[in-house]
């Protein structure tokens, strides 16, 4: 007897994993403070778009394992001396571990109690490093790129090290900067392998400035029906004071960690900052030349410039 992946949401056997593309998971990604969670949150408004906190899926779990199964494949063909092989590939073919890795996403869907007809919005910012995985597995999924200045991704960066973020966040301008080239340079890269269709990617200013305009555009991307003045209900309910005051759209918690969070995602004290453009004018001189050091190329390519007023 088949054992069901999902039994709330649309019942997909085992054996039927390897027909799962991932069309209803849409990833938002982009390079840490970059304003993710507040597309998150406004997405997550829409009556028909599931979300939950960032899973990490790919980027400690998924990916991981995908990327050892290739460099462990291409070890083996290249081995002159033809040793015996070990690992999993003695057990499986790459089609039998795919389908095993897609009914584990299935299932960790039905997990969040994804319904018939809904899209999952699944928002951890460093998935942009795992494209090429993430497409492996789910290759109909949607992608979500939103690129924010370098410089207020640095000012964000650092303010994050001194307070809630200081067991990951970097301490160096040199350092955050790097960050953002790192992740900003991975979507580029991974660009060729999707459709127009499955792909679209906006900048915070233009979402921060047009807020309305740029919904309505990732509504249509999702194929969601999206009215104005639901639309302007989800800013609303969004604003940074409501964030910061805990009344934004509520991403659920599920699992062992709710028992800890009581099924609702807090952000700590100090993650809602400016919530605008400009926070790079906090970096010292010094900061801002490395910054420029590092990503000057990268940014220009999303239409950013350097020369702005109080820069030098």
């Amino acid at each position: 007897m088949e054992t069901p992946i999902n039994t709330q949401a649309g019942i997909l056997p085992w054996s039927d994993a390897s027909a799962y593309t991932g069309r209803e998971v849409i990833f938002i990604v982009g390079s840490p403070r970059s304003g993710t969670t507040w597309l998150q949150r406004l997405m997550a408004s829409h009556p028909n778009v599931s979300s939950g906190q960032e899973s990490h899926l790919f980027e400690w779990f998924l990916g991981p394992m995908l990327r050892k199964w290739h460099r462990l494949l291409k070890l083996y063909e290249d081995d002159a001396s033809k040793r015996s092989a070990v690992g999993l590939a003695a057990y499986l073919t790459t089609e039998q571990f795919q389908h095993l890795l897609r009914a584990f996403v299935s299932e960790t869907l039905t997990m969040a109690q994804v319904q018939p007809g809904d899209l999952f919005l699944e928002k951890t910012p460093s998935h942009a490093l795992f494209l090429k995985e993430i497409l492996e597995l789910l290759p109909d999924c949607r992608v979500i790129h939103l690129v924010r200045d370098p410089r207020d991704v640095t000012a964000s960066l650092l303010a994050a090290s001194t307070s809630w973020g200081k067991g990951w966040a970097p301490k160096t301008a040199n350092d955050a900067a790097l960050i953002w080239k790192k992740h900003v340079d991975a979507v580029e890269d991974a660009k060729a392998l999707m459709r127009p269709d499955q792909f679209i990617e906006l900048r915070y200013e233009d979402l921060h400035s047009n807020t309305a305009e740029h919904l309505q555009k990732l509504a249509t991307f999702a194929e969601l029906e999206w009215d104005e003045a639901a639309i302007h209900e989800a800013i609303d309910r969004n604003s940074a004071d409501k964030t910061r005051k805990g009344e934004a759209t509520p991403l659920p918690v599920f699992g062992q960690h709710s028992e800890r969070t009581k099924e609702v995602a807090k952000e700590p004290e100090g993650f809602v900052r400016r919530a605008k453009p400009g926070g790079g004018h906090d970096l010292s001189s010094k900061q801002k030349r490395e910054v420029r050091r590092q990503v000057l190329e990268s940014m220009q390519r999303y239409g950013y410039t350097w020369e702005r007023t109080g820069w030098f």
